[in-house]
């Protein structure tokens, strides 16, 4: 007995294999396709879930200086906070203009006391003056600081943090932070 098989024969069979080899092929290239797009479909669905964090920042600018005043221009993207130190008595502050592109960062005028040498709070913003894109003048307040004209205090205005890492804030001041 032969073992030849006829011409229409060997195509049937080189069909059938050529048929076998495809849907492997397919096969391994949709499994590979799904191993590659899997992962990118699994993190698009996390990505309402991450939180995205910024650096809280506060631009600083000395806008004038006189005895017993000085005034600043002051942009944030997070709450700040302003502390003195080397004055001793009442330190009145008082946003007198907001940029287009800013918000009221807290209270528009306060008085509160100074302690000394060691820095005291004496402004807290309660938010950040930025409320939209815009240039960083846009974004910011005028904050005019005013106390005795004989202090020489050393002012820092900074990104507020925890309460356990802040200076104590001063006390109140009994006069109206208007006069």
């Amino acid at each position: 007995m032969n073992n030849e098989t006829s011409a229409p024969e060997k195509i049937d069979d080189l069909q059938d294999t050529a048929a076998e080899v495809g849907r492997k092929a397919s096969i391994s290239i949709f499994a590979l396709l799904g191993m590659l797009l899997f992962p990118a479909a699994a993190s698009a669905g996390s990505s309402d879930r991450v939180k995205f964090s910024v650096k809280p920042k506060v631009a600083v600018k000395l806008v004038s200086k006189k005895p017993g005043q000085r005034t600043y221009r002051i942009a944030s993207n997070a709450p700040f906070r302003i502390t003195a130190s080397g004055v001793i008595g009442p330190i009145r502050s008082r946003i007198t203009k907001i940029g287009e592109a800013a918000q009221k960062p807290g209270k528009l005028a306060a008085c509160r006391r100074a302690a000394g040498t060691l820095p005291t709070t004496i402004y807290r913003a309660a938010r950040k003056t930025a409320v939209e894109p815009a240039q960083r003048k846009a974004q910011s307040v005028l904050i005019t600081l005013r106390y005795s004209k004989y202090s020489k205090p050393v002012f820092k205005i900074v990104p507020r943090r925890k309460k356990a890492e802040t200076p104590p804030v001063g006390q109140a001041c009994e006069t109206n932070p208007q006069g």
